[in-house]
């Protein structure tokens, strides 16, 4: 039997580490291979210059433009060229299939050109859109790009959901919870976020619960957000109040949401200007009575938490949080001691050196 010192068993450990995290790198990038999604270099590929005119845009809405990216877009071209080509497919159908490069191609088209670099791949659109998903050399993709990816592949070109899992190396369980960010969403949804008006996070955490349940009230509130841009927060806080609503309430806001949104934000401006007028001294009072508050609701939790024949460990781990939280409150203690004290001293230094004393 061999007998290794604690030493020897953290390398002997390191190294055994290191050797399966080799193996699992290896079966990772071996099943890439198998599935198809390590395939980009095994696609032929062909460089050109293509006319603009003769591509197809059909995919076009799966991505999110807004009019600020076509400008700074523009602004990249106009000062360094077309730095990365567009990406195509040749179909017996529709012919050149724009797949990845819609925002160059607007851009160009603002700046007068009718050609453009591009790249094309001598595949079909399924395993190009799969490409567009898995390759790490494009912009991240947002949840909602994916989903419209997902969408196509599976509803128009008739993929399974364990199909397109195995080729992008997810879950199927991914797949679905991707797609179902699509459902009940209205058209005037998608084509808000494709315009780059509405955020997925408003989309899925408002717009679609609001959807699946009035779906009329989403389409009024979307309508409004095009037309008159909120923060997220003030979405939410709508939402918040839309939610906790009487019908009555709720049919006021979605008919004149503008009169919500300008009564947040006369709150706002008001709260910012009592938090100004307080100042510093004003917030350390307002937070120490919210301490108080707090250590009050302490107190009456103690008999509760703290109990005979308690799990020791438990109850070990209970009085460590309080005791950092009280350290904590002690270097607070100290701190103003110690600060009081220098102004302090630092003060009577002055006036004995201004008095010559």
């Amino acid at each position: 039997m061999i007998y290794y010192r604690p030493r020897q068993i953290k390398q002997v450990a390191m190294q055994e580490t290191k050797q399966l995290l080799q193996i699992i790198v290896a079966t990772f990038v071996e099943a890439l291979l198998r599935n198809g999604i390590l395939m980009m270099e095994k696609i032929n590929k062909k460089f050109n210059k293509l006319e603009i005119n003769q591509l197809h845009f059909s995919l076009e809405k799966l991505r999110k433009h807004s009019s600020s990216a076509y400008l700074k877009m523009a602004d990249s071209i106009t000062n360094y060229s077309q730095l990365m080509p567009v990406i195509v497919i040749s179909d017996e159908n529709q012919g050149l299939i724009l797949v990845d490069g819609y925002l160059r191609i607007r851009a160009l088209q603002k700046l007068g050109a009718d050609r453009c670099d591009g790249e094309i791949w001598e595949c079909d659109l399924a395993t190009a859109l799969l490409l567009r998903l898995t390759t790490t050399r494009k912009k991240h993709l947002e949840a909602l790009e994916e989903a419209n990816i997902l969408d196509v592949l599976h509803h128009e070109l008739g993929l399974s959901q364990n199909e397109i899992a195995k080729r992008v190396a997810r879950d199927v369980s991914w797949v679905n919870r991707r797609l179902s960010l699509l459902k009940d969403l209205p058209s005037i949804v998608r084509e808000s976020h494709y315009q780059g008006r509405l955020s997925t996070w408003v989309i899925t955490r408002v717009i679609q619960p609001l959807a699946r349940a009035n779906e009329e009230h989403a389409k009024q509130l979307v309508k409004h957000l095009d037309k008159h841009p909120q923060s997220t927060r003030d979405i939410q806080i709508f939402f918040e109040h839309y939610s906790s609503s009487n019908k009555e309430v709720r049919n006021r806001m979605i008919t004149e949401p503008a009169l919500f949104f300008e009564s947040l934000h006369n709150k706002t401006q008001s709260q910012d200007a009592k938090q100004l007028n307080m100042g510093p001294e004003g917030r350390w009072r307002k937070n120490l009575e919210i301490v108080k508050s707090i250590v009050k609701g302490l107190q009456k939790l103690v008999t509760t938490i703290f109990y005979l024949n308690q799990d020791e460990q438990d109850q070990r781990h209970l009085q460590q949080d309080f005791k950092e939280t009280q350290r904590v409150f002690l270097e607070l203690e100290n701190l103003v001691e110690k600060h009081i004290h220098d102004i302090t001293t630092n003060s009577s230094n002055y006036i004995r050196d201004a008095s010559g004393g």
